[in-house]
């Protein structure tokens, strides 16, 4: 059995897990119609953080990190050699694509712009795969506990 001892969220609907789990009590939603989307017939639902480009997503992800951190034992996390964090993206910095740089894009980038900020881990496991990426993630925490490797 595992237990989940920090989360957190950055998603449409907020920027916290208590912000996204506020406004899915609200029954709100992170999909939006596309002005492009004239025609009812060939609408276009998508699901964006606003204002994405504007926002520096290292520094928002650092800051998730460090607000997951204040719920746990840092002592025992940073004195053990066995301690991993595993982030979950479903895009990454995709928005450098715009500017044409694909290869600071690359998702290991990502994770070791991350890996700057928290010198003390171990080991960061990055996952990205699509909408199932955060489930993935717990999955890979509990085959890394349950084996005694995390």
């Amino acid at each position: 059995m595992v237990f989940i001892g920090a989360e957190n969220i950055i998603s449409p609907l907020g920027r916290t897990a208590e912000a996204n789990f506020e406004a899915l009590l609200q029954n709100k939603t992170g999909l939006k119609l596309t002005e492009n989307a004239g025609n009812r017939n060939e609408a276009l639902f998508i699901s964006i953080i606003d204002q994405l480009e504007k926002i520096d997503l290292i520094e928002l992800t650092t800051a998730s990190i460090e607000s997951s951190l204040n719920d746990v034992n840092q002592d025992i996390l940073k004195s053990s050699k066995r301690t991993i964090l595993i982030l979950s993206t479903t895009k990454g910095e995709i928005n450098l694509l715009r500017n044409g740089d694909s290869d600071e894009a690359a998702l290991h980038h990502f994770k070791d712009k991350i890996s700057q900020h928290f010198p003390w881990l171990n080991k960061i496991i990055l996952v990205s795969n699509a909408c199932i990426s955060g489930v993935l993630a717990q999955v890979m925490a509990h085959d890394l506990i349950s084996s005694n490797e995390a």
